[in-house]
């Protein structure tokens, strides 16, 4: 079981579809040195941090932390009595590229959110009530209300040096659909599948985001795309979701250059009937001592009592047979592809053959023998982009320490290059990558400075 749970470890890192194998493999091995694709390498780290650092200077960055500022200082839609919501995530996600808040997960995540809910029935309810233009009184510090049945807009100044509402947040075509929800019993209202804004500067358009979604019967997204572009970068959430695969892909670009791309899927029969015929009713026996009253003697007695534990276990290679994943920072790629079914499958019977006299040896000779399996139905590897040659491939191994209480081991992963040298990967990222982490360090310094944060540097 407790292979299991290291497989469950990897298995998440591939949350996604379709083992490859690798005789299938295409990319050959890089002709470069190691020191040389190391310095390809951290190469891409440092235009990853460039790209970051440009970023921050846009001029819609600004006009981002103007808004947000501007809507933490007054709510637009409390100019309505009784109506309250957070117009759009994505603005504060926005303005924290600018600021030591910047998150990727977390600017994503705001990413997949169209409208929040607060007071309202239904979103539907929602957009009706705030639907208006809203106009900030820089003497009053509050926003005055206008009607608009259509949209909401919101004016207000868009710089520090404004001297005029010059800036326009534009946010419309929000479109709903009843149907069940299977995440919230209590709410009965309509589910969001259109919605868009563009934040402009005296009516030059600055930032376009867009938000859709399909769902199934059951109220379930089956299909989300979410796109966020502010000239020359753009953000991308891609979302399918069926009975039999499932995918998800992140994606951050400049002049479409793939700057941070991450993504994968899941192959398998993921229906509830599935689910339902491979849940088994797993049940442990153990024995332990307790003190029982014997009333015929009057006394309390030692006596050895039979103690049962229950509970279900899905199958879970039953339900994802196999799954992808890749990571790209610009032109270096990770791509894995892992068999689960097959591999889980193989665990299980190499688990079947513990007794309770093992000894350390046999559990170190079980690990290696997972190793094999793992070895034999992941593919793992480093690409360079460019070129599509591997610079290295990902394999298991296994490690083995003796200590006081005798002998210990586990599963790691190591690089194996084109010359078949091996090394982990704390060893390989220990040195040669100083420059990169400069770059890192000139930026926080930067960010420290500009916004008065105080962001540790990476000690390297």
């Amino acid at each position: 079981m407790k292979k299991l749970i290291l497989l469950l470890t990897i298995s998440s890192l591939f949350l996604v579809a379709c083992k490859k194998d690798k005789d299938e493999n295409p990319e050959p091995f890089s002709q470069l040195t190691v020191e040389q694709n190391k310095e390809v390498i951290e190469i891409a780290g440092i235009e990853m941090v460039n790209t970051m650092d440009d970023m921050k200077d846009l001029d819609a960055i600004e006009v981002c932390v103007n808004l947000a500022e501007t809507l933490d200082s007054a709510d637009p839609t409390a100019s309505k009595p009784g109506k309250k919501s957070k117009l759009a995530y994505t603005v504060d996600a926005i303005a924290g590229i600018a600021s030591d808040d910047y998150e990727f997960n977390a600017f994503f995540n705001d990413m997949k959110y169209g409208v929040e809910i607060e007071d309202p029935e239904s979103i539907q309810d929602l957009w009706e009530e705030i639907v208006g233009t809203y106009t900030w009184n820089s003497e009053m510090q509050d926003w005055d209300y206008s009607e608009n049945s259509s949209e909401v807009v919101l004016l207000f100044p868009a710089m520090d040096n404004s001297t005029s509402n010059d800036g326009k947040l534009r946010i419309y075509g929000y479109m709903g659909v009843f149907m069940n929800n299977p995440l919230d019993d209590e709410y009965s209202g309509d589910l969001p599948t259109d919605i868009a804004f563009e934040i402009s500067v005296n009516n030059t358009v600055l930032v376009t985001y867009t938000f859709g979604v399909n769902y199934n019967e059951e109220g379930i997204p089956s299909a989300l795309a979410s796109d966020l572009s502010i000239p020359p970068f753009k953000w991308e959430v891609d979302m399918t979701n069926n009975d039999t695969d499932v995918t998800l892909n992140y994606k951050f670009t400049h002049n479409n250059e793939i700057v941070l791309e991450v993504g994968g899927g899941a192959k398998g029969l993921f229906t509830q009937a599935n689910v339902d015929a491979n849940t088994v009713l797993v049940t442990d026996t153990y024995y332990y001592y307790d003190w029982v009253y014997n009333p015929m003697t009057g006394y309390y007695e030692e006596v050895l009592v039979e103690g049962i534990d229950e509970w279900e276990e899905v199958e879970f290679e039953e339900i994802i047979n196999s799954s992808e994943a890749h990571f790209q920072m610009f032109n270096i790629l990770i791509n894995g592809e892992v068999n689960i079914k097959a591999l889980v499958d193989q665990i299980r019977i190499i688990e079947d053959a513990e007794t309770e006299d093992w000894t350390d040896a046999d559990y170190t000779k079980e690990t290696e023998d997972i190793v094999v399996e793992i070895n034999k139905n992941i593919n793992l590897r480093v690409i360079n982009a460019d070129d599509n040659s591997k610079i290295a491939e990902i394999e298991a191994y296994v490690v083995t320490e003796t200590n006081s209480w005798g002998e210990d081991s586990w599963i790691d992963f190591r690089f194996v290059f084109s010359d078949g040298s091996t090394i982990d990967a704390e060893t390989y990222f220990d040195e040669g990558f100083e420059n990169f982490v400069d770059e890192i360090n000139a930026l926080i310094a930067d960010i420290n400075a500009e916004y008065d944060a105080n962001i540790d540097p990476i000690d390297y």
